[in-house]
């Protein structure tokens, strides 16, 4: 399913792009302009496709390592457009109604960009800081698309402000349309500073929430290893990961396989991988995904693929023998992108189909259905599910916050425990990914959504496993390690969770110290 907003962004972005690159070299072959104007003008058409090349890259755990050296380039370029911005609108280079929105958007993507680089490499930040990016992130959901609240791929360009009158009339629209989209863009980000501050201040009540032993020790916790894989993950994502999830002692870890990941070979060499950490007893949980492409944001939904998916799940129970096989990765959420929305009719179908080849190869493997977006679609394929005569063997949920914040992880939380109070299903649950927005709401809010959804895990004896998702920033901004190595504190916190629940000989209840 295409995304128009997210599409509209991606080629304003290019336009931005060229208009930039454009401007900065007519303003430097003018003689008549003052030479510190020149200078700025220059220099930020120079370095803005490099910079964002490098603020790309440094976002990702895969490539950030080549150019971390360089991660300070970003905001300096935003700076040079901030500056060059106000000294057009100083200097009257260019009309103050055109200068002066596209000075007021550099200056609050500079801000923003300093917020970000201090958040990414581990400095403390103010409440207003946090509030300000909150309200970035939330504009950029409303104005592009939700993924932008955790997805590092989303970025606003700068603008450069325009020298000396227009000549054409297509120099005045073009002008024009350069100061309305920054003043929209300002006016949105201003206009969710309240809900930035709700969202940051509404994780507070998760943090106090209480830890309740499990006796019976029958509670896994786990976390997602490695991203969306198409192919074998690096050798350094294996070892950053792995060492992640041994320092949490996770009892499970989970995988995201898009189909090409499922080929002989691939599949051997996972099993290889995880082959010692299994007979210690770990659980894996593996998912089958979608393929992901740069043209997704412009490209319609393919049909879907039921024999060949089949077939790789085929493949999967045959060669890998996970524990948990969920052979749909988000049916009502991001399977939209790649196949539509499809019924809750159609999915019944597959997933019952997925669940009579498992059987086939391996009884052993139990497959698993997870609501995400927590839609009346999602009630409806959740009811099947969970119900006796359902070949789906265990149902959970996937757990993140939206724009709103904490609030909205403890209303999908109760909407959660409602459908199981209805459903009354022997079968076992598992929360199959819970996820902070530590780039959008600060790295607090990560630990405090992490801590408060295993606090609600315990109180519920039907669920069994809560997975941690990521173990490192990828494509989204969501891990317990930065794209950069550097490790949050929701780690510490979800070691903490983890001991605590291990610890069945203390009292009934427990609470985080130091919140």
């Amino acid at each position: 399913m295409t995304e128009p907003l997210a599409a509209a962004h991606v080629a304003l972005s290019a336009l931005i792009l060229v208009w930039n690159i454009v401007r900065a070299g007519r303003i430097a072959t003018v003689r008549t302009t003052p030479r510190v104007f020149a200078a700025l003008s220059g220099f930020a058409g120079l370095l803005i496709v490099p910079a964002l090349l490098v603020r790309l890259a440094t976002a990702n755990a895969l490539f950030s390592r080549s150019v971390e050296a360089i991660d300070w380039i970003w905001p300096v370029t935003l700076a040079l457009f901030a500056a060059q911005a106000v000294y057009a609108l100083a200097r009257r280079m260019s009309h103050p109604l055109v200068a002066a929105p596209i000075a007021l958007y550099n200056v609050m993507l500079l801000s923003i960009a300093i917020v970000e680089y201090s958040l990414v490499h581990g400095m403390a930040l103010p409440g207003p800081a946090v509030v300000l990016l909150a309200a970035h992130r939330s504009a950029f959901a409303l104005g592009a698309t939700p993924a932008a609240l955790a997805s590092t791929a989303y970025v606003l360009l700068p603008i450069l402000a325009p020298a000396f009158p227009a000549r054409w009339n297509v120099s005045v629209a073009s002008r024009g349309a350069a100061a309305l989209l920054a003043l929209a863009w300002v006016g949105l980000t201003a206009a969710e500073l309240p809900a930035g501050l709700r969202a940051v201040r509404s994780y507070a009540p998760l943090a106090a929430e209480r830890l309740r032993e499990r006796p019976a020790g029958d509670l896994a916790l786990g976390v997602e290893l490695f991203p969306s894989l198409s192919a074998l993950p690096s050798p350094i994502a294996v070892r950053n990961d792995l060492a992640i999830a041994d320092s949490l002692g996770a009892d499970a870890v989970s995988l995201l396989l898009e189909p090409a990941a499922t080929r002989p070979a691939v599949l051997d060499s996972l099993r290889r991988a995880f082959e010692d950490r299994r007979r210690g007893g770990l659980q894996l949980v593996v998912a089958l995904g979608w393929e992901r492409d740069l043209g997704d944001v412009f490209r319609g939904p393919r049909p879907l693929d039921v024999d060949g998916r089949i077939a790789a799940i085929e493949r999967i129970a045959r060669r890998l023998h996970p524990d948990y096989l969920l052979p749909a990765h988000e049916p009502f959420g991001e399977a939209a992108r790649a196949v539509g929305e499809l019924s809750p009719d159609e999915w019944r179908g597959y997933l019952a189909a997925a669940a009579r080849t498992v059987e086939r190869i391996d009884p052993d493997v139990r497959v698993a259905f997870a609501v995400s977006s927590f839609g009346a679609p999602d009630s409806v394929l959740y009811a099947w599910a969970a119900s006796v005569e359902s070949p789906v063997d265990a149902v959970g949920f996937i757990l993140r916050p939206t724009r709103e914040g904490g609030q909205s992880l403890v209303e999908r939380r109760e909407t959660a425990a409602r459908w199981m109070e209805a459903s009354a299903s022997p079968k076992e649950h598992w929360v199959f990914g819970v996820t902070g927005l530590p780039l959008a709401h600060g790295e607090r809010s990560q630990r405090q959504a992490i801590w408060g959804t295993v606090a609600w895990a315990t109180e519920i004896p039907a669920i069994r496993g809560v997975i941690i998702a990521d173990a490192t920033d990828y494509w989204t901004a969501t891990g317990l390690r930065t794209a950069l190595g550097r490790i949050r504190p929701a780690l510490a916190e979800a070691q903490r969770a983890a001991r605590m629940v291990r610890e069945t000989a203390q009292a009934d209840t427990v609470r985080v110290p130091g919140t």
